[in-house]
């Protein structure tokens, strides 16, 4: 079993960006400011980058999170203790902020935001089943 889920990309993050780079990206154009136009375009493949390359992989034994090559983790579905619903928008490899907050080992935490949240849940906890799942 290895089901990648991939991450939920909220229209209230994704509308305002496109707009900002589209009219910043096209201004720049427009008035020739050719060095600020390549800028803008590395920043907007950038950002196409992220979205396409966020996902969660679950495996028997690992939850894999990824967002491109800034952020790569592990974590054992064994050491999962608790999930749940928050959202909080600090930074996290997540683009909406209908996120999940998955506790692991002692004091870690990672946010997170599949599009199937609920099958994602249903996934983990089939596997380890001693996840308490927090009905906030």
């Amino acid at each position: 079993m290895k089901n990648t889920f991939k991450s939920k990309i909220d229209k209230v993050y994704a509308i305002p960006l496109v707009l900002i780079l589209s009219i910043g990206e096209f201004l720049l154009i427009r008035n020739h400011f050719w060095f600020g136009a390549v800028l803008g375009a590395i920043v907007i493949v950038f950002a196409l980058y992220l979205w396409i390359d966020t996902f969660y992989q679950l495996t028997p034994e690992k939850l894999r999170i990824r967002s491109g090559f800034l952020y790569q983790k592990e974590i054992y579905v064994k050491s999962i203790k608790k999930i749940r619903r928050t959202r909080n928008h600090f930074a996290s490899p997540a683009f909406s902020p209908d996120r999940l907050e998955i506790s692991f080992n002692r004091y870690e935490r990672v946010m997170i935001s599949p599009e199937e949240g609920k099958e994602f849940i249903r996934q983990l906890t089939s596997v380890n089943p001693r996840i308490t799942i927090d009905k906030n």
